[in-house]
C-alpha cells in the first residue's frame, strides 16, 4: 500500500510540473526588460542626443574655418608670395652641400684630351658632352699608352676613363682573329653595365664586345668566343673556365687588361683567379687598374701587373652620383 501511494504522489508531482511548464510562455531575449536595462536605454538615448549635438557643432566649426580660410585666400590674392614661390625659397635658401663639393663633370672637352673624332661622336651620342674629373686626369696618359692606377669611386665616370683608351687603341691598331682587350669586373651586374658602355662607344667604329659571366650557358658563350670579339667584359672565374676548357680560345694577342673595382674583386676572393690569369696573358700589354680604396692586396696586385703606372686619385666621397645620371639618362660611365 505504501509503495502505491508513493507512486501516486510522484505521478501527481510530474503532472503539476508539466502543467507549470505548459503555462509558462517563451519570452525572447529582446523582450526581456529589467529596470537596469531601462536605465541603460535612457543613457544611450542621452548619449545619442549629445553625439548629434557635437556633430552639429563640428559642422558649424568647419564652416567657420572654411569661411576664414576663404577670406584669407581672398586677402592673399594680391600678395607677392605664393605657395610656389615659398617652395622655391625653401629650396634655394636651404642647406646646400654641393656648393662646397667639387664638380664631377668638368668643362674639358674630349677632343682637347686627345680623343679621336669617332669616339668624340660616340661620347656625344651617349650624352657625354664633357669629361668627368677622373676622365680628365686619366685620358691623356692612357691614350699615350701609359699604365694607370686610378683611385675613384662608383659614379665618378671611371668606366669611360678606361673604355675610351682601349677602343681608341683598337681603332689605331686593329687586329683580326684575336681578342684585343679584356675588362674584369667583380660582379655580373657591373660586367653587364660595362659591356653596355663598350657597345655604346664602339658602335660607330664597328667594335664588338662580349660579356662572359656566370648564369649563362657555357656552350652559348663558347660559340660567341669563337667569333673573336674585340673586347671581352668578364668576371674572373668564368673567364678562367673558358681559358681552361674552351677549345681554341686564348688571349695570346691581348693588348689591354682592365681591372675595375679591384678592391672588391680581392675582397670576393678572386685573388687566385687573377694570379692564374696573369700567368697566361702576355706580359707586353697595357694595364689599367681602378679601385675605390688602396688596400695592401691592391698594392700587391699593382706590383704584379702594372709597369711604371701613373697614379690618379679623384675623391667623390661626398658627391652624389645622381648628378651624373641626370646628365646621362641612358648609359652609366
Amino acid at each position: 500500500m505504501k509503495s502505491s501511494s508513493s507512486n501516486s504522489k510522484k505521478n501527481k508531482l510530474k503532472k503539476q510540473k508539466k502543467k507549470r511548464q505548459e503555462k509558462t510562455t517563451v519570452v525572447r531575449d529582446d523582450e526581456l526588460h529589467t529596470p537596469a536595462d531601462e536605465l541603460t536605454l535612457e543613457q544611450s538615448e542621452i548619449e545619442n542626443e549629445r553625439s548629434i549635438d557635437d556633430q552639429s557643432e563640428d559642422v558649424d566649426a568647419t564652416k567657420s574655418d572654411n569661411e576664414v580660410s576663404n577670406n584669407n585666400n581672398n586677402n592673399n590674392k594680391n600678395s607677392p608670395v605664393t605657395t610656389t614661390s615659398l617652395n622655391e625659397a625653401q629650396i634655394t635658401t636651404g642647406p646646400s652641400v654641393e656648393k662646397d663639393e667639387p664638380d664631377i663633370i668638368t668643362e674639358t672637352s674630349f677632343e682637347s684630351l686627345g680623343v679621336c673624332e669617332a669616339l668624340v661622336e660616340a661620347c656625344d651620342n651617349l650624352g657625354w658632352k664633357s669629361a668627368t674629373r677622373i676622365q680628365e686626369k686619366v685620358l691623356r696618359d692612357a691614350l699615350n699608352g701609359r699604365d694607370i692606377i686610378g683611385l675613384a669611386e662608383t659614379g665618378s665616370g671611371k668606366t669611360g676613363a678606361f673604355c675610351i683608351p682601349v677602343l681608341q687603341a683598337l681603332l689605331e691598331n686593329p687586329i683580326r682573329g684575336a681578342v684585343f682587350g679584356v675588362v674584369l669586373a667583380p660582379t655580373r651586374e657591373l660586367a653587364f653595365q660595362i659591356h653596355t658602355v663598350v657597345e655604346g662607344l664602339g658602335t660607330t667604329m664597328g667594335a664588338t664586345s662580349l660579356c662572359i659571366v656566370g648564369g649563362v650557358p657555357v656552350t652559348q658563350q663558347s660559340i660567341a668566343l669563337g667569333r673573336n670579339p674585340h673586347i671581352i667584359v668578364a668576371t674572373p672565374g668564368r673567364l678562367l673556365d673558358h681559358l681552361t676548357n674552351t677549345k681554341g680560345f686564348n688571349l695570346n694577342n691581348l693588348q689591354y687588361l682592365v681591372l675595375d673595382e679591384a678592391d672588391r674583386m680581392l675582397s670576393l676572393d678572386f685573388e687566385q683567379e687573377l694570379n692564374e690569369l696573369l700567368q697566361v696573358i702576355p706580359e707586353k700589354r697595357k694595364t689599367l687598374l681602378f679601385s675605390a680604396t688602396m688596400t695592401s692586396k691592391v698594392q700587391k696586385l699593382q706590383r704584379a701587373c702594372l709597369k711604371d703606372p701613373v697614379k690618379v686619385e679623384v675623391s667623390t666621397k661626398f658627391q652624389t652620383p645622381k648628378k651624373i645620371t641626370a646628365i646621362l639618362p641612358i648609359h652609366s660611365r
